[in-house]
């Protein structure tokens, strides 16, 4: 009798172990098998045509999406069968419908306000106002603090080191770009020359100040380790300085 609950042990304890390999093999295949994409497509005249490419574990599990002519296409396939298959079409009737039952409503709804009190409207301004005023207070002097600055330090080391492991390794964007403000394009030309070190071997900008233009065409290929990005998103609620910084906006919220 001993014997054969031992064996019976034995037997659970070999289905166990071997679902427990199961479960950290696939923990591992999510973490260090990297999610490759690619994408290409162009915006000219008003007119967008994309194609989108996700796929996981040698194309097990792929994702794509399509746009051209107003109409999409969004697919997830499975060893190469459709799960998920949806079509849509953006039709300008639906948004007209939508503004018409939105202007009756507005016209229905009563105009008369006289029942609100004067004086009490003038001592919620106030309050409002006053909490208002202590809420800025509050925020320019977390601002200022040094938990603050050493958190925006952590943070935009580390977001910019998984910005860095997400963008496109291979491919080009080329974007050309002319604004009616010749300003407002220098300004678009100032933030692409501040993110110069993490696109620029990939995006082109092609700047007008003399007219307007906004056309792109791009092709790209690129992959996520999922691994990579969890280790640093961890290493930033792991700093002291973070979470000291989130337990007092927590406190602040309550």
């Amino acid at each position: 009798m001993l014997v054969i609950i031992l064996n019976i042990l034995k037997i659970l304890g070999i289905i166990l172990l071997a679902f427990i390999a199961i479960i950290i093999s696939l923990l591992l295949i999510v973490l260090f098998v990297p999610i490759r994409y690619k994408a290409q497509g162009e915006y000219k005249e008003k007119k967008a045509d994309i194609l989108l490419n996700a796929s996981f574990l040698f194309h097990i599990i792929s994702v794509s999406f399509s746009y051209k002519e107003n109409k999409s296409l969004f697919s997830i396939k499975l060893f190469g069968f459709n799960l998920k298959k949806k079509r849509k079409q953006t039709s300008q009737n639906t948004s007209k419908t939508q503004n018409e039952s939105e202007t009756q409503n507005e016209s229905e709804t009563p105009s008369d306000t006289s029942v609100n009190n004067d004086a009490s409207n003038n001592e919620n301004d106030e309050i409002h106002k006053k909490s208002l005023k202590e809420t800025l207070c509050f925020y320019l002097n977390l601002l200022k603090s040094d938990a603050f600055k050493s958190t925006l330090v952590i943070c935009k080391t580390r977001i910019g080191k998984i910005l860095k492991s997400i963008l496109p390794k291979k491919g080009k964007i080329n974007i050309w770009l002319g604004f009616e403000n010749a300003g407002t394009t220098g300004e678009m030309v100032g933030y692409y020359k501040a993110l110069y070190a993490y696109v620029g071997h990939v995006v082109k900008l092609y700047s007008y100040y003399d007219r307007q233009c906004t056309e792109a065409d791009f092709k790209i290929k690129g992959r996520i380790c999922t691994v990579y990005v969890l280790y640093n998103m961890i290493c930033i609620l792991l700093n002291k300085n973070v979470r000291r910084l989130l337990k007092v906006l927590k406190n602040r919220n309550k």
